[in-house]
């Protein structure tokens, strides 16, 4: 084992191909001496497809002026690889979501699918002033600011509204089929349907990539022609049914784990939500976008992105059905090649390697005609253990040995489906236990989570897995330090 590993090791980022061989010989018995291992390297099994590669996951160390920003940036730019998977996330909304806030003096509105309740809130700044629409029952005809008269199978609502929402500048709201006592016939399901406005303010949008520029210029510098994978996979709060009001830090670099909230869009025809990544892409690529007033923002500078992934494990992130993520893809994919003729997509990025997930998401019957085929299906792996006891990384390989089952299930799943779609892991790792906080980490468990890596690698160059990405460059306290590549005290390697 420790032999392949070194061999491995020694290879990524120098071959761009590497060949897998047949080896024998045993390990020795635990707690014997090393293990012997003989390789035949005149034994070709497989030649190799797959890219070792990694991701950055956006966090304050990765800013300027943290005293690993230019460690960071520098051995991520002297790897030979692709496919380099950028990740703003959810823990830092300011670092990661470009319109942080809905636009000023449009509409407000809210469709909510029959559940406890939603908080309804105001752009900062403003109350609510009056109450434009709000049923309980059949979901309106027409959209956001035009929605028809009551449909028959609801009730109006609009008094109790107001009462609850008037003059403030959030408002906890109802959203269940026993509170209101409504039954649609058919089994049509209910909704509630708001419109509220909100008081008079400058025609004003939130949109700013002042702390995110630089993170992006830096990324893309450092993986030029190297085709990395851009997800932006945080979508603006205010666009979900919020189940709780959310207050972002104002500190950019205060962790904030309650960002998500809720597991429906306020807009059902996901208009809203296409928009948002369209004017996102088309600001990184064609250097500018027009916002929904008509303003036209410019960028410093545009960049080829070759592949965009669509979202983060939504499975736990907003709770998601794969129904729903399949929507969200639908919608979202369109919308940015609108921006992006060119770009390719990544899709799923599950956390539990569900394969109802894949056999729903790669069956077309499930998905808008003529949608947009993903280039790659994706999903992670984390192994776990405790953080001091060196003898229970061991179990990290029995874990990989499990996970390959489950890939094996899922390559079978797509070379039916969709033999032409490609899979890229590319979350790949271990976790200990107390992360994201962290605490007092055994030296040796660096070595073990680098074999590990390397495991799964060859285990996956042999299947023919496209690409595996450790995970991941940068972490540290708060931030999940246990995955980190770096040392996050001096910016040298772990």
């Amino acid at each position: 084992m420790i032999l392949v590993v070194c061999v491995l090791l020694s290879i990524l980022g120098q071959v761009p191909q590497i060949f897998v061989s047949a080896a024998s010989g045993a390990d020795a018995d635990r707690g014997g001496g090393p293990a012997t291992v003989r390789i035949d390297w005149n034994q070709v099994i497989v030649v190799s497809k797959t890219t070792a590669t990694l991701q950055l996951v956006v966090n304050p160390m990765m800013r300027r002026g943290s005293p690993i920003h230019s460690g960071t940036f520098s051995a991520l730019a002297s790897l030979n690889t692709s496919l380099i998977r950028f990740v703003p996330w959810l823990p830092y909304p300011r670092l990661g979501v470009a319109e942080l806030f809905a636009p000023t003096r449009l509409p407000q509105c809210w469709v909510v699918p029959d559940s406890p309740g939603v908080y309804l809130s105001c752009p900062p700044g403003q109350n609510f002033e009056s109450v434009e629409y709000a049923t309980f029952g059949e979901t309106p005809s027409g959209s956001c600011g035009s929605w028809n008269s009551s449909p028959s199978c609801s009730i109006d609502i609009t008094e109790h509204v107001a009462s609850l929402c008037l003059p403030n500048f959030g408002c906890y709201v109802n959203a269940s089929s026993a509170f209101w006592n409504v039954t649609c016939p058919n089994g049509m399901p209910n909704v509630l349907a708001v419109q509220l406005k909100c008081s008079p303010a400058s025609q004003e949008t939130s949109w700013n990539f002042g702390l995110i520029d630089p993170m992006m210029e830096d990324f893309m510098a450092a993986t030029e022609g190297k085709s990395p994978i851009i997800n932006f996979s945080t979508i603006p709060e205010w666009m979900w049914n919020q189940l709780n009001p959310v207050h972002i830090p104002d500190d950019p670099n205060e962790v904030f784990w309650n960002y998500e909230s809720g597991t429906s869009m306020r807009d059902p025809t996901l208009q809203e939500l296409g928009d948002y990544y369209e004017r996102l892409v088309s600001y990184f690529v064609n250097g500018q976008f027009t916002d929904e007033y008509g303003i036209v923002h410019k960028a410093k500078r545009k960049y080829d992105i070759p592949y965009w992934e669509i979202l983060n494990e939504p499975n736990s992130e907003h709770a998601n059905s794969i129904e729903y993520y399949t929507e969200l893809y639908d919608a979202m994919a369109p919308a940015i090649r609108k921006a992006a003729p060119n770009m390719k997509f990544v899709a799923l990025a599950m956390s539990d390697r569900n394969p109802d997930w894949v056999r729903y998401f790669l069956n077309d019957s499930n998905h808008r005609s003529g949608y947009i085929e993903p280039e790659y299906i994706s999903y992670h792996f984390y192994a776990n253990s405790g953080r001091l006891n060196a003898t229970k990384f061991e179990d990290f390989f029995a874990q990989a040995d499990g996970f390959f089952g489950q890939v094996a299930v899922i390559e079978k799943i797509r070379k039916k489906l969709k033999p032409h779609w490609k899979t890229t892991m590319d979350e790949v790792g271990v976790i200990l236990s107390g992360d994201p906080d962290g605490g007092p980490i055994n030296q040796d468990y660096w070595a073990a989570a680098s074999a590990l890596y390397a495991y799964v690698l060859s285990r996956m160059t042999a299947v023919g897995i496209d690409a595996v990405g450790e995970s991941q460059l940068v972490g540290y306290p708060s931030q999940y330090p246990s995955v980190s590549m770096m040392d996050w005290t001096h910016g040298k390697p772990n």
